[in-house]
Formats: C-alpha cells, sequence, structure tokens
C-alpha cells in the first residue's frame, strides 16, 4: 500500500487542488463549455524544486532505497488526480508531465544568455546534495516514466531538450488550437499564461516564505499580491511589459541575473513615465523601442532578460525542428493487461491510480 507518511508524498500533494475548489475556481472564470476538448500541464519543474527543498534529501534518497518506483508512482498518479476530475466532467482530456531537459547543453537561449539555464542543470547533477535525485530523474525515473505512459492513453511526460520547458504549453497549444489549455505550476515564470485568458487557464500555486499558501488564477490579483496596489493593472495587461516586471528580478533556475538597482515598483514606474511621456503607448510590444524608452544604464540588461522570459519571443526563435522535437513526444497508445502486470509487481506497494489514468470519455 502507498505510504502516504514518505517524506516524498508532499512534493507531489502541493501540486493537487482540492476538487471542489478547482472546480469553483474555474467556473468563475467561466472558461470551458460542455463541449470543449483539455489540455492539462502539470509542471514537473516544481515537484523537483519541492523535492529538492525536503530537509536531509540527499540521506533520505540513500535511506530509501525505493525511491524511484515512488517517484513514478507519485507522478503518474499526480497526473490520474486532473485527468480523473476532467474526464468526470465529460470533457476529453490529455495530460501533460513538462520539464526542460537536465542534459539540455545547447539552449536557443545562449545567444541573449550563454549561463542560460546553468543553475539548473548544475544544481541537480553536479551539488552533492541534489546529484543522487537529479541522476535518478535523468537515468531511471524519466525514462520510467515516459515508457509507462507509451500504455496509457493520453498521458505523456514532454522534456524541452534545449529549450525552456514552460514553452511547453505554448507549443502544444500552438500545434493544435480545437483544444482549452489548463496550466498547474509554482513557477513564476509560467503566469505569463494568464495574460492569454481565452486560451489558458493558469493555477499559480504561489507559496512565499513566511505567509499562506495562495493560488493564483487572475492576473490582476497577482500583480496586487506582487506590489500591493492596483497601480499597474493596466499597463502590465500587456505582454512585453508583463513579461519584463517578471524578468525584473531575475530567475534563479534560469540563471537570468535581476537587474540591479531595480525592483517591480521602480520598473513600473518607468514604464508609466515612458507611456505619460509619449516614448510608447501602453500597447508597445517592441523590445527595442521599449529599451529606448527607459534608462540606457538598465536597458541592456533588461533586452536580455526580456528574450529569455518572454514566450512570444521565445517560440518566434524556435525552428521547424525544435517545434517537432515537442510535439513527436506526444503519444496515445493503451495495453491495460501490461498496466496490470505493472501494478501488481513494480508498483505493488505503491499502486497506480489505473481507473484514473485510463478512463476516457466516450463520445
Amino acid at each position: 500500500m502507498n505510504d502516504l507518511n514518505n517524506p516524498f508524498s508532499i512534493c507531489f500533494v502541493l501540486m493537487k487542488q482540492r476538487y471542489n475548489d478547482y472546480d469553483n475556481s474555474i467556473e468563475k472564470l467561466n472558461f470551458v463549455n460542455r463541449n470543449d476538448k483539455i489540455n492539462v500541464f502539470i509542471n514537473f519543474e516544481s515537484v523537483l524544486s519541492n523535492l529538492s527543498m525536503i530537509k536531509d534529501i540527499d540521506n533520505k534518497l540513500l535511506l530509501e532505497r525505493n525511491f524511484p518506483i515512488i517517484l513514478e508512482s507519485e507522478a503518474l498518479n499526480l497526473c490520474a488526480h486532473y485527468k480523473r476530475f476532467f474526464v468526470d466532467n465529460g470533457l476529453p482530456t490529455r495530460v501533460f508531465l513538462y520539464y526542460t531537459d537536465l542534459e539540455s547543453d545547447n539552449f536557443t537561449n545562449f545567444k541573449y544568455n550563454d549561463e542560460f539555464r546553468s543553475y539548473y542543470s548544475n544544481k541537480y547533477l553536479r551539488n552533492p546534495r541534489f546529484e543522487l535525485l537529479g541522476t535518478k530523474m535523468v537515468n531511471t525515473i524519466i525514462p520510467d516514466l515516459k515508457k509507462i505512459l507509451e500504455f496509457i492513453p493520453n498521458v505523456n511526460f514532454i522534456s524541452a531538450r534545449n529549450i525552456d520547458g514552460s514553452l511547453i504549453p505554448y507549443i502544444i497549444a500552438q500545434s493544435d488550437p480545437s483544444y482549452k489549455n489548463f496550466i498547474i505550476t509554482q513557477d513564476k515564470y509560467d503566469s505569463q499564461y494568464m495574460l492569454y485568458n481565452n486560451k489558458f487557464c493558469t493555477h499559480y500555486l504561489r507559496r512565499p516564505i513566511g505567509a499562506p499558501a495562495k493560488v493564483y488564477t487572475r492576473l490582476e490579483d497577482l500583480i496586487r499580491a506582487l506590489i500591493g496596489d492596483d497601480s499597474a493593472m493596466d499597463l502590465l495587461i500587456n505582454p512585453a511589459f508583463y513579461s519584463m516586471f517578471v524578468g525584473v528580478d531575475g530567475d534563479k533556475p534560469r540563471s537570468i541575473d535581476p537587474i540591479k538597482g531595480v525592483g517591480m515598483k521602480t520598473l513600473v514606474k518607468y514604464l508609466n513615465d515612458a507611456v505619460s511621456g509619449g516614448k510608447l503607448t501602453k500597447d508597445t510590444e517592441s523590445i527595442n523601442l521599449i529599451k529606448e524608452a527607459i534608462p540606457s544604464d538598465i536597458a541592456s540588461d533588461m533586452g536580455i532578460n526580456f528574450n529569455c522570459t518572454n514566450l512570444e519571443s521565445q517560440y518566434s526563435d524556435l525552428s521547424t525542428d525544435d517545434i517537432f522535437k515537442i510535439t513527436n513526444q506526444i503519444t496515445n497508445r493503451f495495453d491495460f493487461s501490461s498496466l496490470l502486470e505493472l501494478n501488481s509487481t513494480r508498483f505493488k506497494n505503491y499502486p497506480l491510480m489505473l481507473n484514473e489514468l485510463t478512463s476516457e470519455v466516450r463520445c
């Protein structure tokens, strides 16, 4: 039986929302129609980050020899949690775990920042505290998950090699616009998807240090939480301005440095002054025009951070082959007998929610 008291379960539980709360939040957004098809994107890097925050994680992994099996079971049951919700509501559903490949070595973003994602890969593959976790993820856990998911319909693990993983929902949504898209994430970077509220319903699970956890689905609520007032609402619904807003504080996993001496409120003031002075409009999206309108001593660094943050800018840098390498990972096969065998052998002590994982809406 799955041990809910193992030290790893909480890292996945933190990504799960209670069905009633999740249902109420979606209903308030008026996002879904009865005949919609659904993509659910679950940020697996958020799970990795949660695991890395376990006290003495290196020792706990050494003591628990079955930890790869436990983590695989937990990851698959996290997918089952969300698939069950939508299928039970009569909506055809695909579920995607997504993450940036830890072995990436030639990012598209290197042309802007040659250290891009170096902290992320070094943390999990070279830091002695997390090296066992990272190497097992690369060599065992993620390959196992991908292989198992070949037997499960409409559930996939998508890894982005040399592309930032948070582009995966954007790429898959662009490849088939017939789906409505849901994102579950603890990564502030993914809050950019709130700007596209006709295509994406984003649940950003924010857990600031020393404050209660909160789930954000509306950009205005998140902006208010980040800067404390409503002064920037009209300004930051511009995707370019919001990407600068997100990027100004930097992003450690992406090795994006903060802009020295400039915080979110200061950036908002610079942008407001530029709009008030006629140098920009609230709809300006060209980073080159924006750079000309903000102080010259920060313009270059802001441009770098923008190009490594803005979804549309990064997507435009991708080749057809880059996009194919993401969409080609989507499979839709089914082998229930193999799953039953796995559940009675490999996952005997940590059983999979097979009914929830394999259930489908019958058209």
